[in-house]
């Protein structure tokens, strides 16, 4: 299954040359078919390692994509394709984890390309002596996560 639409046969898109070569221009489909073909690669070696270690007996869910790679469109369904359960994309501010988050994404914080790191500080949080919830009158910790995350992203914006 094809990840994305399907554009006009004439589309282009400008690819950086490598090296000292200029860049040169390619058929956007032709851009697209390589990419799906690497995504689905990384997928089944992927999906094979938990097939291995028969991890895949403790999923009855689906899978939540996190990462840069789950913002290609139709990776979800790549992804069902390829482990045969439902994929969904991480949206961490509306993560069990969180609870609910501020819903205007205009910080980027919905990008799952965050989810990773924030599940990461969440899980040494609670295995730590840091409590989630309210203490002395601080507000969460998830919540002084993300504003770390928003101020660290908003300097790299600089």
């Amino acid at each position: 299954m094809p990840l994305g639409k399907r554009w006009v046969a004439e589309e282009t898109v400008e690819v950086p040359g490598l090296g000292a070569l200029p860049p040169r221009l390619v058929a956007r489909q032709e851009v697209a078919w390589m990419i799906q073909a690497r995504a689905e690669e990384i997928l089944m070696l992927a999906w094979d390692q938990v097939l291995r270690v028969e991890a895949n007996e403790h999923v009855h869910t689906g899978s939540t994509i996190v990462g840069g790679g789950a913002l290609l469109p139709g990776m979800d369904r790549l992804v069902a394709d390829v482990t045969g359960m439902e994929a969904r994309r991480a949206d961490i501010l509306r993560n069990e984890m969180l609870g609910e988050g501020d819903s205007s994404g205009a910080d980027g914080l919905h990008d799952p390309a965050y989810a990773a790191a924030i599940g990461a500080l969440l899980l040494h949080a609670r295995r730590s002596a840091f409590p989630l919830d309210r203490t002395a009158g601080q507000e969460p910790l998830w919540r002084r996560l993300i504003g770390r995350l928003r101020a660290f992203a908003g300097a790299l914006a600089e």
